[in-house]
């Protein structure tokens, strides 16, 4: 299912034995007069009690660990318990801890004793749901100071929140911007969701009219909500970390949150499960409301069958709760996949699955599924044939050893060395009751393993014999989905049953290449030219490719063994005709997604799923000025990746169908997705306004428009025209350079690479062009707005501002990394509108970067706000650019910046991200100096205040500044 609370933030013997202990292990049992835990023992090295107050907590340490300490005040109670009246009151609250308390007047993040211990060092965030809100206070350097702080702000939360009128006219604006930005352009559709799930589900809400609520609820209400909700019975508190005396840090908290309460606890959380368990099965039908003026129309329906699952409560006496959760998950999975394989066809849309559980909803499966008008019958009768092919016959046992793989890497992501894993288990032990003894990973990884499949296809055939309870349509005006009625579509899923069905054969996994192919292929010469000052070695093919390899080293575990690939040669749109640019663009995804070598997309993903690679793991492009193809791998898949990349050059499909499908995909996502296509319309706008028609870099791949753009491009896309422009760009090699990182020894690789790069064809046949350095520099300051090419629905404005710069000297990297650290203050300064200010605004983004394309240096913001608000934010980011110049610069905003600039060029995850590749890439491309990423790091820790001021009184001057905007038509 799709987020149903979007506006909310969500942000694991002897064989004999193993059943029975599970039961104790993993599962609380409720005596029938309280919600208190039986003494089943806990984790002996753990700290646990209960104040007299109720307040529960828990302390568990893990010396030596990096990550400092993790403190979390959990408290039990979320959107679940508000009445029709509060709604998002919870989710408020949680914004309002931020805000004036007794003891921080001005909030804690802008408390002296927070930022004195030095920027990163203390942070706090929080996040609610449907039946928990969790305030979180982390120490990155273990300290008592930091102790003292953190539970300070968390006794401040549970009693001493101040609630003004000013923080919640504040707060109001900001839940409210934030559930825009949740929905973007699919408000309609969410309002529409929420309906159909609140008459299912008894303590969902309906968003209808919630945006009115947010402009006015009483703030007499929400205090009565704080007052009512706010006890230490229903809190728990949880130190997880770096802890060096426990006893002690125990004796703290008993000391400081023995509190009294104002007054007893006259509430009570509702049981939502049983709620929902003893309600009649349920048949809802919702009219989704169509905005006639948006480009395009979303005309297809929306069904959900749920199917409940109340033995699978938590809080049940039963032996077989414990066994059988495994089991669950195991089946789910394997549904899902045959769900998927049903639906590879290019005409056909993939149901979706769910276990409702993990999104804190009751037990239930829920298989989500789109179909156009006159469709219904069809899709609802497709989906039960799998359900009862899964029943009547069973499992395979590929599929069985393929599940339990997936189930047991699963649950074992997390290590119980990091505190992650022992926040996550401690929060279920307190919300859900599940119990946390000693060893309970392990036992749970011992009887996962000791899973059988016959145990497996007796409980599918056990639980699969049921019709969905609850079945739910969302469907726009005229669609056949608003007339069905519910005896009709329960026989269609019962009437499944009656047709003739099949058992179940493993779809073929085939190969990208024959053996005899494979085999065909040999290895080249190659001119070896020797190794780089920073280590990469250099080495020219016979069919002109020219290869870059630079081995790496990592700490990180996700990074270790990963080897990433990048091949790219100067041509691109912009040397075609004009007629021509669409298709050259689309042309990479257009024939990704018809597939190679006779192999259809879906099959090419099989493959790589079969070796548990990730679709898309090989992705070409054709951008403005160059095409290249991406790679990633672990070493043990390169040969598969290779594989690919020299099929995308030798044999890519030409296929109608696939094209057509891959125009409908596109379409589907336009106008399902919830992504911000609000900010992405503003910022494609924007880039082409000031000359800048190169695709978008993120995260080692390039990205089409994603916006309305997009979408337009699809009438100027030529099919035949996209494929034979890519057979021209990728026809041949010659000139290509091929840039390969990783953890791996070169002599490992290398023969791959002359097997399979060197036998790319060549040489060059149609010449690529020649390309002359292009600077694009905009002149004067300017004023623009924009258009609203999507007829999007907007109720907010995008607003947005631009520095675009000339270099003194485009190769200095020492000014790029002061310019990306001025972006940062920008930023940081921007969150003061919200946090200081009290603007209504939910996000905020501010960058500054070097364009290598175009030779210049930018400085980009962007906010979505309230059009009240539009003329005062207005100025606002012109003060912040003027105090900048004049040096208002807080040291922690600076520290702040530094750091987010750290993390996105030099930590671990920007590593893995494609850091080394990337600055080999500019090496190579742009023939910018290659610098080593730890002096890069060291300069840009030792960045001042008066270097970024230096920037600044540089850069931000009134020739080179650019505002925009769009407002709702």
């Amino acid at each position: 299912m799709k987020d149903i609370k979007k506006r909310r933030r969500y942000k694991r013997g002897h064989k004999v034995l193993i059943p029975l202990i599970l039961y104790f292990f993993i599962f609380a049992v409720y005596n029938s007069t309280a919600q208190s835990v039986l003494p089943v023992p806990l984790d002996p090295d753990m700290r646990y009690g209960q104040l007299a107050n109720g307040l529960t907590y828990y302390i568990k340490a893990l010396p030596g660990s990096k990550e400092g300490v993790s403190m979390r005040l959990v408290h039990k109670v979320g959107s679940n318990d508000e009445r029709e009246d509060e709604g998002d009151f919870a989710h408020a609250i949680e914004h309002l801890a931020f805000q004036s308390t007794k003891s921080f007047p001005l909030g804690i993040e802008n408390d002296e004793r927070f930022n004195s211990s030095g920027f990163g060092n203390y942070k706090v965030n929080a996040s609610s749901g449907r039946r928990n809100t969790t305030y979180k206070f982390n120490i990155g350097e273990p300290s008592p100071e930091g102790l003292k702080l953190g539970f300070l702000w968390f006794k401040e939360i549970i009693q001493n929140l101040t609630l003004t009128k000013e923080d919640i006219e504040s707060t109001r604006g900001e839940v409210r911007e934030e559930y825009l930005g949740k929905v973007g352009t699919q408000l309609a559709y969410s309002i529409a969701s929420s309906k159909m799930y609140s008459r299912i589900f008894p303590c969902e809400e309906s968003e209808e009219g919630l945006l009115d609520h947010y402009d006015y609820f009483s703030p007499e209400k929400i205090r009565k909500f704080y007052e009512a909700w706010y006890h230490p019975k229903l809190m728990a508190l949880i130190i997880v970390g770096n802890i060096h005396d426990p006893v002690d840090v125990e004796k703290q908290v008993r000391s400081t949150f023995s509190i009294k309460p104002s007054k007893g606890l006259s509430v009570r959380p509702q049981n939502c499960d049983s709620l929902y368990f003893e309600k009649a099965p349920q048949f809802v039908i919702v009219e989704r409301k169509i905005d006639s003026n948006k480009l395009i129309q979303d005309k297809s329906a929306e069904g959900h069958l749920i199917f409940r699952l109340p033995e699978f409560q938590p809080r049940l006496e039963s032996i077989d709760r414990a066994t059988k959760t495994f089991y669950l998950k195991m089946m789910l999975d394997i549904l899902n996949e045959r769900l998927r394989e049903g639906s590879e066809k290019y005409e056909m849309k993939r149901p979706l699955i769910y276990d409702l559980y993990t999104q804190d909803l009751p037990s239930a499966m829920e298989i989500v599924f789109s179909f156009k008008n006159g469709a219904g019958k069809e899709t609802v009768k497709k989906i039960a044939k799998v359900y009862h092919q899964l029943q009547k016959y069973g499992i395979l046992e590929s599929e069985f050893i393929k599940a339990k793989e997936k189930l047991l890497f699963k649950l074992d992501w997390l290590k119980e060395d990091q505190p992650e894993y022992w926040l996550q288990e401690i929060d279920s032990h307190f919300i859900r009751g599940e119990v946390l003894p000693a060893q309970k990973k392990l036992n749970i990884l011992k009887y996962v393993d000791d899973l059988k499949m016959k145990n497996l296809n007796n409980f599918i055939k056990e639980h699969l014999v049921k019709s969905p309870e609850d079945i739910g349509f969302i469907a726009p005006a005229g669609h056949e989905a608003l007339s069905f009625k519910e005896g009709e579509v329960r026989f269609w899923f019962v009437d499944a049953l009656d047709e003739n069905i099949k058992p179940y054969k493993n779809t073929e996994v085939k190969t990208l290449l024959s053996n005899e192919e494979v085999k065909s292929l040999e290895a080249v010469k190659f001119i070896d030219k020797g190794i780089e000052d920073f280590g990469a070695e250099k080495i020219i093919l016979t069919n002109g490719v020219e290869v870059v390899i630079l081995p790496t080293s990592s700490n990180d575990p996700v990074s270790q063994h990963r080897i990433n690939l990048h091949g790219f040669r100067i041509g691109g749109a912009k040397f075609l005709t004009e007629d021509d640019y669409w298709s050259a663009l689309n042309a990479s995804q257009i024939v990704s997604n018809s597939g190679v070598n006779g192999l259809t997309n879906f099959e090419v993903n099989r493959i790589l799923r079969h070796q548990n690679i990730l679709a898309g793991a090989v992705a070409p492009y054709i951008d403005n000025a160059e095409h290249g193809i991406y790679g990633s791998a672990k070493p043990e898949n390169l040969e598969t990746i290779l594989q690919l990349v020299y099929l995308f050059f030798t044999r890519p499909n030409m296929n109608k169908l696939a094209f057509e499908n891959w125009k409908s995909e596109k379409i589907d996502w336009y106008l399902k997705s919830s992504a911000d296509l609000y900010a992405a319309d503003f910022n494609e706008a924007r880039r082409r306004d000031l000359g800048d028609k190169n695709l978008q870099n993120s995260h080692n791949r390039r990205h089409l428009p994603a916006g309305t753009l997009g979408i337009l491009s699809l009438e100027e896309t030529d099919y035949e025209k996209s494929f034979n422009i890519f057979r021209r760009f990728f026809g041949d090699a010659e000139g290509f350079t091929f840039l390969i990182t990783g953890d791996f020894e070169i002599d490992e690789i290398l023969p791959l690479v002359l097997k399979y790069l060197g036998n790319l064809p060549g040489p060059n046949l149609h010449k690529m062009p020649t390309e002359n350095k292009n600077s694009t520099f905009p002149e004067g300051s300017t004023f623009q707005e924009l258009s609203n090419k999507g007829n999007l629905n907007m109720p907010n404005i995008s607003y947005g501002t631009s520095f675009i710069i000339k270099p003194e000297d485009f190769y200095d990297w020492k000014e790029r990394m002061k310019i990306e650290v001025l972006g940062e203050v920008v930023r940081q300064k921007m969150w003061d509108l919200r946090f200081k200010k009290g603007y209504g605004l939910y996000d905020v983004s501010a960058r500054g970067q070097m364009n290598y394309n175009l030779r210049r240096y930018e400085i980009h913001t962007y906010l979505f706000c309230q059009p009240k608000d539009f003329e005062r934010l207005q100025e606002e980011i012109r003060q912040i650019y003027s105090d900048i110049i004049m040096g208002e610069i807080s040291e922690e905003e600076l520290s702040g910046a530094r750091e987010m600039v750290e993390y996105f060029n030099f930590s671990e995850k920007a590593i893995r991200l494609g850091t080394k590749i990337n600055g080999l890439y500019h090496h190579y491309r742009f023939n910018y100096p290659w610098t080593d990423i730890g002096r890069m790091s060291s300069f840009t820790k030792e960045l001042n205040r008066e270097d970024i001021v230096e920037v600044a009184k540089k850069y931000l001057e009134g020739e080179n500044f650019h505002e925009y905007v769009i407002k709702g038509n």
